[in-house]
């Protein structure tokens, strides 16, 4: 049995970018990199036995298609933006230097990291492997189940499936897809369902453990329901319809697709990108450490690599 370690690299970019002093090479920008350098190795040094694997998003056309506004968040936030686009110009030397490390990458360009993990994941508990979950995103929180752990980078935190309820305040991760999709996500830009907010979500879920449970009863039992969650129930079309709005039991199925991360389409490997070193290679990580300035890890090289030349032993364990 091994111990595999998915990292939401995008999750660890963006944190990195968001923290500490601005630092610079020269003209370019390296605050995003040496941050997600030094969180890697935190994490194998955390975990020693584990077997590392950044996962890098891809273009998930699949939820455009089923819903046109995800993640447009273009001109909402400029602090955001900015900080975003700054990433994304470090994000291709951060993938170089964590080749020199031996640390391999994951991407398959019609999928997330999200939907890499759910798919891994479950992969890896089959094959009779434990999991950790190395990332601030708690959509990753879905992926719970027995030999699986989330890991929050920033913070420390560390979540297990015993522990599910305390984190989430829901009792399954199925409950918890399913709130979600009620109330929408905000940094996705996904609408909820109109009028339910979190509290009546959870209020929900824990009465009635399900929305298709719920919708059952409020049937059979003729419940006299507010008129938020009647719409639930009422399949019919809405006056606000007019305004080019699903009606909420359709918003709600929407939602599901985008959210549950099991509903992706499957990894083909055929498409699935590969960056897998055989091991650390020093002299051109020192080398890339020289061109952008990152004297703190020069100064004791060796100490630092200490980690990284683990993990090829974890890789083939």
């Amino acid at each position: 049995m091994r111990q595999i370690m998915y990292t939401d690299g995008n999750s660890v970019g963006y944190a990195a970018q968001g923290s500490g002093t601005k630092l610079m090479a020269g003209n370019v920008e390296t605050t995003a990199i040496f941050g997600v350098i030094n969180s890697i190795r935190a994490a194998l040094t955390a975990f020693p036995s584990s077997a590392p694997y950044i996962l890098w998003d891809g273009h998930a056309q699949f939820r455009y298609d089923i819903f046109p506004g995800y993640k447009d968040r273009s001109g909402k936030d400029e602090k955001i933006d900015d900080l975003r686009k700054r990433w994304k110009a470090q994000r291709p030397l951060v993938q170089d230097a964590l080749e020199f490390l031996g640390v391999r990458q994951l991407m398959h360009p019609d999928l997330e990291a999200d939907d890499l993990a759910g798919q891994f994941t479950d992969a890896q508990i089959r094959l009779g492997n434990t999991v950790l979950l190395y990332t601030g995103d708690k959509d990753w929180l879905q992926l719970l189940q027995p030999g699986v752990a989330w890991h929050d980078h920033r913070s420390g935190e560390h979540v297990t499936l015993q522990g599910f309820f305390d984190k989430t305040g829901y009792e399954t991760p199925k409950a918890f897809v399913e709130a979600k999709a009620l109330t929408g996500d905000a940094s996705d830009t996904i609408p909820g369902v109109g009028g339910i907010g979190e509290k009546t979500a959870q209020a929900l879920i824990a009465e009635y453990k399900s929305v298709a449970a719920f919708r059952q009863a409020a049937v059979e039992k003729n419940l006299k329901l507010p008129k938020t969650l009647a719409r639930l129930v009422e399949d019919q079309p809405f006056e606000y319809r007019k305004k080019h709005y699903p009606a909420p039991s359709e918003s709600f199925k929407r939602n599901i697709r985008l959210m549950d991360l099991r509903r992706a389409p499957k990894v083909t490997t055929e498409r699935l990108e590969v960056r897998a070193p055989a091991a650390v290679s020093v002299d051109k990580f020192q080398m890339f450490c020289e061109e952008h300035g990152f004297q703190s890890i020069l100064n004791d090289l060796s100490n630092f690599l200490v980690p990284f030349h683990r993990i090829s032993e974890n890789y083939n364990g």
